[in-house]
Order: C-alpha cells, then sequence, then structure tokens
C-alpha cells in the first residue's frame, strides 16, 4: 500500500475480478432458528482506471428470498447457518444490476459517484456498500500521533479516521497485523488465504472496525415516541448494540506493498424489541469478496445509461416525482420541500421499475382501506369471542396504508366511507375510525386532512379536542409548513368559539413547537438526520408569530381557564423569550392572581441547560422568601427538584427549617427530605436521573433538618422508587398535596424505566379555590323563601358576613390538568360563571324527579370510537449489504 500503489490493494490500470457472496438474516434466535433473509451472489469486476477513478460492476447475479427453519439446534450462532441456495434474478433486474458505478477516491476517501439516472435507490445504495466494502481509507493528512503524511508510502499500524458508509459518516478503526504462523492454517481451511500465492512471503490482516457512537452524521431515519433514552446516541447498552467488523486478508514483502486475496465483512444489530431483559431481535450480514484473478487489461463494461453524478456514499431515500439527488445535503432539501399534500407515492418515481410497487395505486389502497375499515366495524358489532378478533392489527394496517395517501386522496376516501357501510351506526364508526387513523398516522397530508375537517365543523368538541391534543404525540416531520397548518388551525373559528377545544389547543401548540424547534431530543425524536433540522430556537416564526400570538390570547383571556393555558403554553414553549414574557406573572406582578403566578412557575418546565441557572434563580428567590404565599413557596420549591440544584442549595433547604416561621411549609420541607434520602440506591432504576441526584443529596443534608411531625400534614410530598432487576423494569412515584382554606391541589406523577427507556405514563395535577364560594352558590339556590329570625341571630350573622368579606377575595376555579406519555396534555375548569346553571339543573331535576326520568329512562344512541398507539416508532437503519 502507498508507495506502488495509487490505492490500498488496487493498483492502476489494473482489473480485479473478485468471487462475491453475501447474506442478511433477521430472527430471534433465543426462540427459534426461525430466520428471513435474503442471499445474494456475483461476480464483482473492479477496475482502477487511473487518475483515481475506478468503475465496479456485478455481473451474473443470483439471489434468494427465504423465511423459514434453519436449524433443529437455535443455539447455532447465525453465522454458522447454511442458507437457501440463490437462484438467476428476474429479467426485469439484470439490467439495473449489472449497470456499474465509477467513483473518484483518493487515499480511500470517495469523491464523487457517477451512477445510471434510471436506476432505482435500492440498487444505487447495494452498489454503494461494495464500494464501502472494498475501500480503506488512510489517516488523515497529518496524523499527530504517527506523524505519517499521505502519499508517503508508510502504513502504520493503527489509525483511526471518520469514513463514510451507507450508514453515515463514523469512525473506523484500523489494525494491521502480520498473521502468525499458528492461525494460518485456520485460515486456510476457511478459505480465506491461498498459500500457493503467497510463497515465501507474509500474510497480513487489517482489521477496520466502526465505532457507531462517533459518527458526524447519521442517515438513519427514526421516529421515536415516547419519552426518550438515557444513553448517548449510536448503541444503547442492551437496549440495542450494532457492530461491523471488516478484515482484508493479503500477503506480501511487507504491508506495504501486499496484495489483497480476500474481504470479509460481518454487522450485527442486536435489538431488544420489548424494552425489558427477553429475548433478543438479531439482524446479521455477512459478505465475503474473494479475488479470483488480477488482470492487466481492462475488459468493456457495460456504459452508464443516463448518468448522474453524486457526492459521497450516503443511504439515498425516494425522492419526490422520480428526483435523484446530487448530495445529501441535496437529498434533505429536497424531501423536506416537499408538498404538504402529496401523496408517498410519489416518492417511488418511476413505478414501471418496481413491480410490486406498481400495484400501489391511491385507488388499490383506498379499496383495500375501505375493506379493513368494513371488517373492523362488523368485529364493533360482533362482541363474542372479542379478544380473538384482529381489530389492533387491522388498525395498524388501515394507519400505515392511509399514511400513504395524499391529502385530496384521503378526502375522497372520507366521502367514500360515508357511503359505505350495512346501515348508519356501521357507517358513523367505520367514519369516526377513519378521522382516528389520520390522527394516528401522523403525516403531514394527513394532519392537513384533519384541518379541513375540523375547520369544516364535521367534528364534534369532544372529538376536535383529542385529535389536537395527540397531535404532538404523533406528528412524524415537524417542518415549517405544517408548523403554519397547525397554527392556522389554533386561530380558526372552529377552534377559538369553544372554550375548552381552545384551551387545549393553545397547550398543545406550545409542547409541538418545543419537540420541533428548541427540545434537545428533537433528533432522536423526529427523522433529523434524512430531512435536516425542521426548525430551531432561532426560527424568526417564533418570535415574530407565535409568542405573539401566545401573549395576545394571555391578555384578552375571558376565563381563568384561558389565562392559564395561555400561560401554560408559553411556558411549555421553553423558548428563552418567554422568562421575560412570564416574570411579572411569576413575581405576583400586573394584579396577577395567587392562581395565576402557581401557573407561570409550573410552566418554567421545558428549558435547556442555558437557560437553566436563570430559572433556578427565579425559583429559588421564590422558594426562599418568607414574605411569599405559603402556595407560592411550595410550587417554587417543587419545580426547583426538577433542576437539579446543587449540594449547597440542598443545606440552605435544610438549616432554614430551624428559622422557618410557617409550620406547614416546614412540614413540606422536611417531608420532601426525608422522603428522598431513605430511597435506597438499589431501588433506583438509573444512576442518570435527577432523582437518584437529587437523592444522594438529601442523604448528605438529612440531619441538619429540624424534624417535625408530619402524620397528618395539610402539606406533603412524597417520593418513590422501585427496580426489578431481573427484569430491568422500574419506576419513579411523586405524590404532593397541599390542602388548607384557600387552596386544596393534589398532584401526581409516574415514570417508567424500560432497561435505558425513560418516559412518563401519567402526570396529572387537580385544583380548588375558592370552595366558600362554592357553598354559598349551592346554599343560595337550595335555601327556601327567608325566615324571620330572632333579632340577635341577625346580629351575629351580620359580623360573621363582614368578618368573611374583609378576608382577602379569592374567586372559584377548580380543574384538572393531566400529560399522558410525555406529550398529550389535557386540561379541564369550571368558575364560578359555571356552578349556578349545573346546581340551578340538579335542583330542578329534585323538584321535577319526572324531568329527570323523562331524560334518563329509554334508550339513548351512544356511538364513540377511538383509538391510540402509545408508542409510534420507526426506525430505518441502513445495513452494510
Amino acid at each position: 500500500i502507498g508507495a506502488v500503489a495509487c490505492e490500498p490493494f488496487f493498483s492502476s490500470g489494473k482489473e480485479y475480478e473478485f468471487e462475491y457472496k453475501g447474506r442478511m438474516l433477521t430472527g430471534i434466535p433465543e426462540l427459534d432458528a426461525q430466520y428471513s433473509g435474503l442471499v445474494m451472489e456475483s461476480k464483482v469486476v473492479l477496475q482502477s482506471l487511473g487518475s483515481q477513478k475506478y468503475k465496479l460492476a456485478m455481473e451474473n447475479v443470483r439471489y434468494s428470498k427465504f423465511n423459514e427453519k434453519l436449524s433443529e439446534d437455535r443455539s447455532q450462532n447465525w453465522r454458522k447457518l447454511q442458507t437457501p441456495e440463490p437462484t438467476q434474478i428476474p429479467s426485469e433486474y439484470q439490467t439495473i444490476m449489472q449497470s456499474p458505478i465509477e467513483f473518484q477516491m483518493q487515499d480511500g476517501e470517495i469523491r464523487e459517484i457517477q451512477i445510471s439516472n434510471d436506476e432505482p435507490e435500492w440498487a444505487t445504495n447495494l452498489k454503494k456498500s461494495l464500494v464501502s466494502l472494498v475501500k480503506v481509507q488512510l489517516p488523515s493528512q497529518h496524523d499527530m500521533r504517527t506523524n505519517t503524511v499521505r502519499g508517503s508510502g508508510y502504513l502504520p499500524k493503527m489509525w483511526e479516521v471518520m469514513e463514510q458508509g451507507v450508514d453515515g459518516k463514523c469512525q473506523n478503526s484500523y489494525h494491521v497485523n502480520e498473521i502468525p504462523e499458528a492461525q494460518l492454517q485456520e485460515l486456510v481451511e476457511a478459505g480465506l488465504v491461498e498459500r500457493e500465492r503467497c510463497q515465501n512471503q507474509k500474510i497480513f490482516q487489517v482489521l477496520k472496525s466502526r465505532n457507531v457512537n462517533k459518527c458526524e452524521e447519521r442517515t438513519s431515519y427514526q421516529v421515536n415516541q415516547p419519552g426518550h433514552v438515557l444513553c448517548p446516541t449510536g448503541n444503547c447498552d442492551n437496549m440495542w448494540q450494532r457492530t461491523s467488523m471488516t478484515r482484508y486478508y493479503g500477503c506480501g514483502s511487507s504491508q506495504e506493498n501486499m496484495e489483497l486475496q480476500t474481504i470479509v465483512n460481518e454487522a450485527e444489530l442486536e435489538q431488544n424489541l420489548r424494552a425489558y431483559k427477553t429475548e433478543k431481535f438479531i439482524t446479521g450480514v455477512q459478505q465475503e469478496l474473494k479475488v479470483k484473478e488480477i488482470r492487466s487489461s481492462l475488459t468493456n463494461l457495460p456504459q452508464i445509461q443516463s448518468p448522474r453524478t453524486t457526492e459521497g456514499l450516503f443511504y439515498e431515500y425516494p425522492l419526490p416525482k422520480g428526483q435523484k439527488p446530487e448530495s445529501f445535503r441535496d437529498q434533505q432539501k429536497k424531501l423536506s420541500e416537499m408538498s404538504l399534500t402529496s401523496d408517498y407515492l410519489s416518492a417511488l418515481g418511476n413505478q414501471a421499475e418496481h413491480s410490486a410497487l406498481a400495484k400501489l395505486t391511491p385507488a388499490a389502497l383506498k379499496e383495500k382501506i375501505v375493506q379493513k375499515l368494513e371488517q373492523v366495524a362488523q368485529d364493533f358489532e360482533e362482541i363474542e369471542q372479542f379478544e380473538n378478533k384482529q381489530v389492533a392489527t387491522n388498525v395498524i394496517a388501515i394507519t400505515k396504508l392511509f399514511s400513504l395517501l395524499g391529502t385530496e386522496d384521503m378526502k375522497s376516501l372520507y366521502e367514500e366511507v360515508k357511503q359505505q357501510g350495512s346501515n348508519q351506526q356501521q357507517r358513523e364508526q367505520m367514519r369516526q375510525l377513519l378521522l382516528e387513523v389520520a390522527v394516528l398516522s401522523g403525516t403531514n397530508p394527513a394532519i392537513v386532512f384533519t384541518k379541513e375537517i375540523i375547520e369544516s365543523g364535521e367534528m364534534h368538541p369532544i372529538r376536535v379536542i383529542a385529535s389536537i391534543s395527540t397531535l404532538p404525540h404523533f406528528i412524524r416531520t415537524p417542518t415549517p409548513k405544517v408548523l403554519d397548518q397547525i397554527f392556522e388551525l389554533i386561530k380558526s373559528n372552529a377552534v377559538q368559539e369553544n372554550e375548552g377545544v381552545k384551551i387545549n389547543a393553545l397547550l398543545a401548540f406550545g409542547t409541538i413547537i418545543n419537540r420541533a424547534c428548541i427540545d434537545e431530543q428533537r433528533h432522536y425524536r423526529f427523522p433529523v438526520y434524512v430531512f435536516g433540522e425542521f426548525c430551531n430556537s432561532k426560527n424568526s416564526q417564533i418570535t415574530n408569530k407565535y409568542i405573539p400570538y401566545l401573549v395576545s390570547q394571555l391578555e384578552s383571556a375571558r376565563s381563568q381557564g384561558e389565562k392559564a393555558a395561555a400561560i401554560l403554553a408559553l411556558g411549555n414553549m421553553g423558548h428563552e423569550s418567554a422568562i421575560q414574557i412570564l416574570m411579572p406573572y411569576l413575581e405576583g406582578k400586573e394584579q396577577a392572581t395567587p392562581f395565576e403566578q402557581r401557573m407561570a412557575i409550573y410552566s418554567l418546565h421545558n428549558f435547556d441547560q442555558e437557560r437553566r441557572h436563570d430559572v433556578m434563580e427565579i425559583y429559588s428567590a421564590l422558594a426562599f422568601n418568607p414574605s411569599e404565599e405559603r402556595d407560592t413557596r411550595i410550587a417554587a420549591l417543587s419545580m426547583l427538584l426538577n433542576l437539579e440544584p446543587s449540594t449547597a442549595l440542598f443545606q440552605k433547604l435544610a438549616t432554614s427549617t430551624w428559622f422557618e416561621q410557617d409550620t406547614e411549609f416546614h412540614k413540606f420541607v422536611y417531608a420532601t427530605l426525608k422522603s428522598l434520602s431513605q430511597i435506597e440506591e438499589s431501588q433506583q432504576p438509573n444512576p442518570h436521573t435527577s432523582l437518584y441526584r437529587n437523592s444522594h443529596k438529601a442523604k448528605q443534608v438529612i440531619q441538619l433538618v429540624k424534624p417535625v411531625a408530619i402524620g397528618f400534614s395539610s402539606a406533603m410530598n412524597y417520593f418513590g422508587a422501585e427496580w426489578l432487576k431481573n427484569l430491568e423494569v422500574g419506576y419513579h412515584v411523586h405524590y404532593a398535596h397541599t390542602m388548607t382554606q384557600r387552596i386544596q391541589n393534589i398532584y401526581g406523577k409516574i415514570e417508567y424505566f424500560l432497561q435505558q427507556l425513560k418516559f412518563t405514563p401519567l402526570e396529572f395535577c387537580a385544583h380548588m379555590t375558592g370552595s366558600e364560594e362554592l357553598s354559598q352558590k349551592v346554599e343560595e339556590i337550595f335555601s327556601s323563601e327567608p325566615r324571620q329570625s330572632h333579632p340577635e341571630i341577625k346580629q351575629i350573622l351580620s359580623k360573621l358576613s363582614q368578618a368573611s368579606q374583609d378576608k382577602e377575595d379569592t374567586p372559584l376555579h377548580a380543574g384538572i390538568w393531566t400529560k399522558l406519555f410525555d406529550d398529550v396534555q389535557l386540561m379541564y375548569g369550571i368558575g364560578s360563571e359555571h356552578v349556578q346553571p349545573v346546581v340551578e339543573s340538579i335542583k330542578k331535576a329534585i323538584r321535577e324527579p319526572k324531568s329527570l326520568k323523562r331524560q334518563l329512562c329509554g334508550k339513548t344512541p351512544f356511538n364513540f370510537v377511538t383509538s391510540m398507539d402509545l408508542a409510534p416508532t420507526e426506525i430505518i437503519i441502513p445495513s452494510d449489504m
């Protein structure tokens, strides 16, 4: 390598003929030796054309697909299994497979690739993987560790380099070593080395191993819900492990001039799809390129028809209308610019080249969806042995098919479904299920379709709330265009006219902006590697359009619920400018009520690490200020713990109990620190959590706290944890309540840990203020005509009434807020204006029971269909083959 060769292993003007064998298997070996996959064999010709140009072509390609039991012994490693013999590929694929690929390569680094514009993406990616297999990338121009320079003719014993592959640009480690005599016989028996070709020469191995934890760029497509993993991008302990190793065997007088004999590649992806300790899902790739002949004359290979030029070896995805990318960045740009309403089928290009995909026309998909909908509606009516029916499977299948359609096809399907069904009930069930499927699919055309249905008034308000609230959970590609569409929906009359819909829509919109533009997990959550970054905190739409609109909604709020929703939406967004907007409410200024102040405190939980210090200072100032109301201090302390305060702040909190004048706040602090200190390390699911670190700090300061009895406290704060080591599953639980004359508040949260996956299936809060007003209104409505009272009694009642009025007026407001699976927020509340009509209705029913009987007795038709995909996850990782 180096001195006599322009590239490792391949001399200019030479032609190398390889025998190629490759196979890919997928199965669950711990259960059975049942595998599915494919086998491919062919002749591969590589020509070194000079001037750093190369040409690679496949000939006589054979393949086979299989899904069968490959062995009676399930303990046998997949590498040793015998797979079916391949057969000749269909004639329509022969021309595609035999079309060459040309590339420019300098020191193993690909500069430019030329490929046919007519061939499908899968063929291009297969040929790119072969190029990645044959190349060895030399150290960077100035390797500081070995002080070597490219082209010097010297090859180090080991080096590391960031190298392109179909899966991205990741770190490859190279190790060169001479094979000792004791190991040669094993290689000869395996057919990897031919002694006859290595007479009186040394035999070397170049080992290339890929580190998928260290990648500058990736090409995987991933949509991950819910929660996030507690490990860096790449491999993740027992949840998934991906390895790739390539061995190059050759012989020569030295490692610089060895002649290549065999290339062997083995890659493995090991996944635990259930996210707890159970059988693992294995995908293995095994490839071998064996040199059969080296020629000094070049044979005539087919010409590249309609050639196009592209950069690098990155995986190519189908683009709309048959477009082809010039580079990976160009691919990202074209995908992000796809029309909001176009269907995915348009990205398949020339369907005539895809005999299987040619059947996927919109008309065929719609027909299949209608059949599936009718089957599900029929299963709803026939409830006998319902557990044996494949309702969930059919709904998932409908969702997948629906996601391939464009908006116009979705609308025509919707009109068609409204005419289907054997009766009105079945038609209504099919219609509702189709609306549910539109939300579940989460595609941009489906979101536009749902928006138009909501604006047309064809959805019941309850379904509108459910559809909008679950958008943060199901949205797949939050491009700026689709964010604008959602924003227009939030402003529409269909949303603004109903207070309950408006409140939940504001919460959902703030969450979507945070997840798409600000959340640090957005690269893990959305297919950012494929589409490019959808949005970030610097996006002008956030500061110029979205935040000003939420501020206007806050200022024009008609009720406590609307004001709370606007505050929470601003906080949920997590943008740095929201802190300044909410500061007057945090400080209790500008006539902000205590309820609004608490909402502002609870809203600041989505800010990134850059804003963490600012938010912590705000909470700390409120929690340690004895002049603040108790409820405000409790709220600030609760949120402060989520930010993992320092040990010094824990010490300050503990010692402050000796000087605390508010007994109930003292009890709350003591209950918090005592609860945290009693959690054992063995009970903690993961050390990389705030509860783990807070518990460790609480153990250090618990002796500094002034003890107090908390058995029957009106303010309680409890933390707990459990970890089942054998299953690798566990949970965190948090419960708190505050019961005073002015406010009653209950909070609960549970976090699940499935190996390295952390998510929150349920978080809720219920509160009530102004309960005296509620009891007073009920008493006023149900009281009979005023009776004549004794003068002294009148005087006593008058004094009590005056004393009550002298207290600070606390308006009536009761509500519940809940968050499901990290993203789906729902809120409902009532105020003074809602109480009297309800109580009047109850009063009327009691006085006239016959009217209540007429309303309740008899048959009342009720038809509501809903569906939920708790973990809509889809991951595509390009393999080595």
